[in-house]
C-alpha cells in the first residue's frame, strides 16, 4: 500500500484541494484511491495533534485504530494507495516528523511526502484576508510578525526535517506559482503527481480567496465591533464572509505594501531558500522569480473608508445572508457546492 501525504504549505492552494479531494472521494477510490476520514473530513488535523504532543505519540486513540482498519480494509478491496492532506503537519519538530515517519512505515510500503512552497512576501501578503475571515484586525496588509506562521515559511529546515524522516527520495517539492504548476493550477498538478486523471473528477470553486478591497475595509471594522462585544458573531462568522464576496464588484483594492520592504523581507530567507534550491533545482539561478511590479514603490497612503452607501450595501447583504430571507431579484447567486466536471 502506498501513501501518498501532503503537507501543504500553508497558503498554496491547500484548502482548495482538500475540498476538491472529498468531493471526488467516491471518484478516487474507483481510481484506486482511498482518502481517509479518520483524522479529519477536509484536513486531517487529528493526525497531526497526535503527533505533536511531547514524549511518544497516543496511538490508543480512537482515530488510530479507525485509521489503521480504513486501510487494511481498503486493500482488501483491492485499493492500492492512500492519500492524507493535512497543512498543519509543517508545525511538528524533527522528533515529532521522525515518529510520525516511523509509524506510517510500519504500516505503508511506499511514501511519498507532497511540498507546495510559495515565495515567502506572497504568503505573508496572503495571511491579511486569512485574519480578517478569522475575526481579526490586521493594521495594515502586511505583517513580518508572523509568529509561528514563519517557521513554516523556512523551506531549508522543513526540507532537512522531512528528507531526515523519509528519506531524500520521498520528498518532492512544488513551486506554487501558476507559470510552474500543470495547467497553472495546484489542483491539475497535485493529481498528476498522484496519478489521478483531474479531468474525470468533479471541480469546485476555490476557497479562501483574497477577499475584494470594499469587504475587506468592511469586515475589519465589523470584526473590531464584534472584538468588543465578545465574539458574538463567531456562529455566523462563514455566511458573512460568503454575503461580503457575493455582494462586493467595486474592484478597489487595498493598498500594498512597498517594494522595497518587500525585497528586504524576501532577503530574510535566501539562506533557506539557497538550499531548496541547490537540492531540487541546481539547473536555475534562484529558487522564485524576481518580479516584485505587484508592489507600489512607495505605500500609498489610501483611507481605507467606505462611503454611507457603500456601507449600507455590504451591510444589506449581511442581513440577508443572516435572516433567511429569500435574495433579492439581481442579486448575485451564491457560490454553487459543485459544478460538472471538466472534460477533455
Amino acid at each position: 500500500m502506498k501513501l501518498w501525504l501532503h503537507i501543504g504549505t500553508k497558503k498554496t492552494g491547500t484548502t482548495s484541494l482538500q475540498h476538491f479531494l472529498r468531493a471526488n472521494e467516491a471518484l478516487l477510490r474507483q481510481q484506486g484511491m482511498l482518502l481517509p476520514n479518520s483524522f479529519g473530513n477536509i484536513e486531517a488535523r487529528t493526525l497531526t495533534q497526535i503527533f505533536r504532543k511531547p514524549g511518544q505519540p497516543d496511538l490508543s486513540v480512537p482515530a488510530w485504530a479507525h485509521f489503521r482498519k480504513s486501510v487494511e480494509d481498503a486493500e482488501r478491496t483491492g485499493i492500492d494507495s492512500v492519500v492524507l492532506s493535512a497543512e498543519s503537519l509543517v508545525d511538528l519538530g524533527r522528533r515529532q516528523v521522525v515518529s510520525l515517519a516511523n509509524r506510517l512505515g510500519d504500516m505503508f510500503s511506499s511514501i511519498k511526502v507532497i511540498l507546495y512552497i510559495r515565495r515567502q512576501d506572497r504568503v505573508a501578503v496572503s495571511h491579511y484576508s486569512t485574519a480578517l475571515r478569522g475575526g481579526g484586525v490586521p493594521e495594515k496588509s502586511f505583517s513580518d510578525r508572523l509568529g509561528p506562521t514563519r517557521r513554516a515559511m523556512l523551506y531549508g529546515t522543513l526540507m532537512t526535517d522531512w528528507e531526515r524522516a523519509f528519506g531524500r527520495d520521498a520528498v518532492v517539492i512544488r513551486r506554487f506559482a501558476p507559470q510552474l504548476l500543470l495547467e497553472g493550477d495546484v489542483i491539475a498538478d497535485f493529481c498528476s503527481l498522484i496519478g489521478v486523471d483531474h479531468k474525470r473528477l468533479y471541480a469546485l470553486p476555490r476557497e479562501n480567496e483574497a477577499l475584494p478591497g470594499m469587504s475587506a475595509i468592511f469586515l475589519r471594522f465589523l470584526n473590531k465591533l464584534d472584538r468588543e462585544h465578545e465574539h458574538v458573531l463567531k456562529p455566523v462568522r462563514t455566511r458573512i464572509v460568503q454575503a461580503l464576496e457575493r455582494a462586493d464588484g467595486s474592484g478597489i483594492a487595498l493598498p500594498k505594501p512597498s517594494r522595497g520592504e518587500m525585497r528586504e523581507f524576501l532577503a530574510s530567507f535566501d539562506a533557506q531558500n539557497e538550499l531548496v534550491r541547490r537540492r531540487y533545482f541546481q539547473q536555475e539561478a534562484r529558487l522564485f522569480d524576481d518580479d516584485f511590479t505587484m508592489y507600489p514603490d512607495k505605500v500609498r497612503e489610501t483611507a481605507q473608508t467606505l462611503t454611507f452607501e457603500q456601507t449600507m450595501e455590504l451591510a444589506y447583504a449581511c442581513f440577508v445572508a443572516l435572516s433567511g430571507l429569500p435574495r433579492p431579484a439581481g442579486a448575485a447567486a451564491p457560490r454553487p457546492e459543485k459544478r460538472q466536471s471538466r472534460t477533455s
